[in-house]
C-alpha cells in the first residue's frame, strides 16, 4: 500500500512515540485521508498483537479490507455479533466496542493485546471504551480521530498525552488533492433558534426538532437543493428521526426521490437502501445520527447541513462524507441552512478554514473564497510572517520553494506555545535558519511541509558525498542526499567494526 507523504510523517511520529517508550498517542487528520490506512501499516510495522476497537459495526467491513491492503499476510479476527474471533493466536482484532461488552471481555486474558488502536478515539472518553481499554495490559494505546475533541467536557488529554502527536489539517488536505474540493451557499431559512436549549455544547435535540421541523424550513432546504444541487446526489443531516422522515417527505412530494435512513432502521434494510442510494435510484438520503462516522461513498457530492449545530465535532464529521475524491466528481457542494440566532455561535463550513469574516461564497471555492478575504490582511503583514524561513547555507535544492505558512491556522490550545528546540534543531537540521520566533503550531506546519517536499523532491546527493563513495566505489548515479548519507553511515560503521577487531587480536 503505497502511502501519502502525509501519511508516512504520522506513521514516523507514532514509531518515534512507541521507540520512545511511550505509552499513548493520538494522530489527527481529517476523514478520508486515510487514518485506517495508517493504523494498519503501523501495527503491521510495530509487530505487535493488536486490538482495533471501533465504534460502528459498519466499521469492521471496513477496517478490514484496508488492513488486506496494509498486512497481507496478518491474521485478522472479528468481535461483532455473533463472530467471536480472537483465540486462534490472530495477529489483529477488530472489534466494535457493543460486541466486547456483551460477556465478552471478561474471559478475554488481561495480556491478550500489546498494541490497542481507537479508531474514532473521541469515543474513547466514554465509559464503556475505558472498560475495555483499562481491561488490558497494552504496551501501547494508539488513537486516531478527524475530531480530537469534546464538547461534553470530557477532555482526552489523560488517555492521549496532552497534544497529538500529529496533525493534519482540513485545508491543507485539500490542498495536497487528498481531499475533494469544497463550495457552499449559505441558505437563510427565516427560523429562530434563539430559544432552544443546549446540553453539553450544543442545542438539545427535541427542543431543536421542533423548532426546525416545519413544512416551511423543510421547503427552504427543498427549494435551495432545486436551485442549487439538483444534479448532485446528497447526504441531509437532520436533527430526529422525525426531522429525517419529514424532511425525505418533502423532498418526494416534490417530485425527488428520498428516503430516511437512522439509527433504528434494520442493518439489512439499511444496506439496501444505501446501494440504491450508491446507484443514483435515490437522490437525496435524509440520515438521522447514523452517516456521520463510517460511511463510505466517495461519489456523494452534496451534503445538506439542514440541522444547526455549535458542535465542531458534529459539523466537521457531516461535512466529511462529501470530501472523499471520486473519478466523476469535481467538488463537493455544502448547502448550510442559516437560522437566526444572536445568542449562540452556529458552525458555518468556513469555520473550517480560520478566522474569515465570511458566511456564504455564493457557491465559490471555500478555500479560494477564504484566501481572497484574508488577501488584504496578508498583504499588510511584514513578508517574515509568511515566510520566516530562509536557507541556512547557500546550496542547490530541487524544491520549488521555502516551506510557507499560508495557509496555516491555529485550531489548537497548544498551538500558540513557543517553538520547542527540537523542532527548531530539526528545521536547521534540512538547511534552513529562522528569520524570527515561531509557535509551536507554526513549526509543526512548516515541518509538515518540509517533508512533503522531501519526499516529493528528494536532494541529490553533495559533491563531498559522491566524492567520498566513488573512492569507495559505492557511487551509483542519481543518488539521493539521504541515500548517500546512510551508506556512507554504513561504511564508516563497518570500518570501526573491523578496527575493533584488529585491536582484539
Amino acid at each position: 500500500m503505497k502511502l501519502w507523504p502525509h501519511q508516512r510523517a504520522a506513521l514516523e511520529a507514532v514509531r518515534a512515540s512507541v521507540q520512545a517508550g511511550e505509552q499513548s498517542g493520538l494522530v489527527s487528520m481529517p476523514t478520508g485521508s486515510g487514518k485506517t490506512a495508517l493504523f494498519s501499516t503501523a501495527a503491521r510495522d510495530l509487530g505487535l498483537r493488536t486490538l482495533v476497537l471501533v465504534h460502528r459495526d459498519e466499521l469492521v467491513t471496513q477496517t478490514i479490507k484496508t488492513l488486506e491492503g496494509a498486512w497481507a499476510s496478518a491474521k485478522v479476527g472479528v468481535i461483532k455479533a455473533e463472530r467471536d474471533e480472537w483465540q486462534d493466536d490472530q495477529n489483529v482484532v477488530i472489534a466494535s466496542v457493543q460486541s466486547l461488552h456483551n460477556g465478552r471481555l471478561a474471559g478475554m486474558p488481561r495480556d491478550r493485546y500489546e498494541l490497542i488502536v481507537a479508531d474514532e478515539c473521541h469515543h474513547a472518553a466514554a465509559p464503556t471504551w475505558r472498560a475495555v481499554i483499562e481491561h488490558f495490559e497494552h504496551r501501547y494505546l494508539l488513537g486516531a480521530s478527524a475530531t480530537p475533541y469534546r464538547t461534553d467536557g470530557q477532555g482526552l488529554a489523560d488517555m492521549f498525552g496532552p497534544r497529538p502527536l500529529y496533525t493534519y489539517p482540513l485545508r491543507s488536505a485539500i490542498d495536497d488533492g487528498v481531499l475533494c474540493r469544497l463550495r457552499q451557499y449559505a441558505v437563510e431559512t427565516g427560523c429562530g433558534v434563539d430559544g432552544v436549549a443546549v446540553r453539553a455544547g450544543d442545542f438539545a435535540n427535541a427542543a431543536l426538532s421542533n423548532a426546525v421541523n416545519t413544512p416551511a424550513r423543510n421547503g427552504v432546504v427543498v427549494e435551495a437543493f432545486q436551485e442549487y444541487a439538483s444534479k448532485r446526489r446528497a447526504v441531509a443531516f437532520t436533527v430526529d428521526v422525525a426531522h429525517a422522515e419529514a424532511l425525505a417527505k418533502a423532498f418526494n412530494d416534490a417530485g425527488i426521490t428520498s428516503a430516511m435512513v437512522s439509527g433504528a432502521t434494520p442493518i439489512d434494510d439499511r444496506r439496501k437502501l444505501l446501494a440504491r442510494f450508491r446507484k443514483g435510484k435515490i437522490r437525496v438520503l435524509a440520515n438521522c445520527q447514523v452517516l456521520t462516522e463510517g460511511y463510505d461513498d466517495p461519489s456523494v457530492d452534496a451534503i445538506l447541513m439542514a440541522r444547526p449545530t455549535q458542535s465542531r465535532s458534529l459539523y466537521t464529521q457531516a461535512i466529511g462524507r462529501g470530501l472523499r475524491r471520486f473519478d466523476s466528481k469535481t467538488d463537493c457542494l455544502v448547502l448550510d441552512f442559516v437560522d437566526n440566532c444572536e445568542k449562540h455561535k452556529l458552525v458555518n463550513v468556513l469555520d473550517l478554514f480560520g478566522e474569515t469574516n465570511l458566511r456564504n461564497t455564493a457557491g465559490g471555492d471555500v478555500v479560494e473564497a477564504v484566501d481572497r478575504d484574508l488577501a488584504e490582511k496578508e498583504r499588510r503583514r511584514e513578508i517574515q510572517t509568511l515566510n520566516p524561513l530562509e536557507w541556512r547555507l547557500k546550496r542547490v535544492c530541487p524544491w520549488p520553494a521555502l516551506p510557507k505558512l499560508k495557509g496555516y491556522v491555529a485550531t489548537a490550545p497548544w498551538h500558540g506555545e513557543p517553538a520547542t528546540q527540537k523542532q527548531v534543531e530539526f528545521l536547521n537540521g534540512m538547511g534552513m535558519k529562522l528569520s524570527r520566533s515561531l509557535t509551536k503550531g507554526e513549526a509543526s506546519f512548516l515541518i509538515d511541509r518540509a517533508q512533503a517536499y522531501r519526499a516529493e523532491f528528494p536532494e541529490p546527493a553533495s559533491r563531498a558525498q559522491k566524492l567520498y563513495l566513488q573512492r569507495c566505489r559505492k557511487w551509483r548515479h542519481g543518488m539521493t542526499r539521504s541515500e548517500a548519507h546512510r551508506l556512507i553511515g554504513e561504511i564508516k560503521g563497518r570500518r570501526r567494526a573491523g578496527l575493533r577487531g584488529l585491536r582484539t587480536q
